[in-house]
């Protein structure tokens, strides 16, 4: 694993192995004693397995690696363009809307800035899935605004990196979930650990338990016109996957993450895993926090 991550990311695997090198250093930091590629059943491993008293937890470690397609130089300048134009609207967080919104970056700001007035009030407003083009006050499109999901932090908050549509990741994620389940220990407390950028903590989430959406046949929360639900396309919908109860998101630098516990239990595995991802809020999270 060492030799692999000096040779750099051009070489196959490396992400994979910085992935599993940061589950590794997650669970010593966590107190836990670590066994690396222990075999399961049909001649298949799990990545490490993590002890921490009586508690024994599989770890099947996933990356989901950026697409080794793109150009690192256009997505670096795309990121600054990124940033440039979330900083230009970082005031709608004042909004008393308990929504998550994505902000896309369409053309340079230049010497423009966004019309952040009406940027407010499309977000005290907005549905699940509502979109905006944001524009300068002379009406040039510079973005889009999407609203995400509900969260409870009672305004608006724009998601850490330069999320844009979760949904699009959905089959990727499923992938890989659906690989690491193939890899479980039968019997065992097993986690899916998904190493990602906080950009796709989202998509995660949608993929695990739906895409958020508008229910009317419930009770809205305080402050909301309607509640929200999730659609029944997720991986944990309706039953489905019932081996997999215990999954992951975890990012390295700074350490931030997330658990997601089917039973939402509180026993001596759950703690482990929330300890191994170093759950954070969604406010407190870098946006900047990245695999590389």
């Amino acid at each position: 694993m060492h030799a692999v991550l000096r040779a750099g990311p051009s070489v196959t695997g490396w992400w994979s192995a910085l992935a599993e090198a940061h589950a590794i250093a997650a669970a010593l930091a966590a107190g836990a004693s670590t066994e690396l590629h222990a075999p399961t059943h049909d001649g298949r491993t799990c990545d490490l397995v993590a002890t921490r008293g009586p508690t024994r937890l599989w770890v099947h470690v996933k990356s989901l690696a950026p697409d080794p397609s793109i150009d690192p130089m256009p997505v670096e300048r795309q990121r600054a363009v990124q940033e440039e134009l979330v900083a230009a609207l970082r005031s709608v967080e004042g909004v008393a809307r308990g929504v998550v919104v994505s902000v896309e970056a369409l053309a340079p700001l230049l010497t423009t800035a966004p019309d952040v007035r009406a940027a407010q009030e499309f977000l005290r407003r907005a549905s699940v899935g509502d979109e905006l083009l944001v524009r300068s006050a002379a009406g040039d499109v510079l973005g889009r605004m999407s609203v995400l999901s509900p969260w409870d932090g009672g305004h608006v908050a724009i998601a850490p990196g330069d999320v844009q549509r979760p949904g699009q990741q959905r089959g990727r994620i499923d992938r890989l979930m659906r690989r690491a389940c193939a890899q479980f220990m039968p019997g065992e407390r097993n986690l899916v650990a998904i190493a990602a950028m906080p950009a796709q903590e989202l998509a995660i989430d949608w993929a695990l338990l739906g895409t958020p959406i508008e229910r009317w046949d419930r009770f809205p929360r305080r402050g909301e016109r309607v509640a929200f639900g999730r659609a029944d396309d997720g991986l944990w919908s309706r039953g489905r996957e019932p081996s997999c109860r215990l999954a992951a998101w975890m990012a390295p630098w700074p350490r931030a993450g997330r658990a997601w516990l089917r039973d939402a239990a509180n026993d001596d595995a759950s703690a482990l895993v929330r300890d191994l991802c170093a759950e954070q809020p969604l406010m407190e999270r870098d946006p900047g926090c990245a695999l590389g």
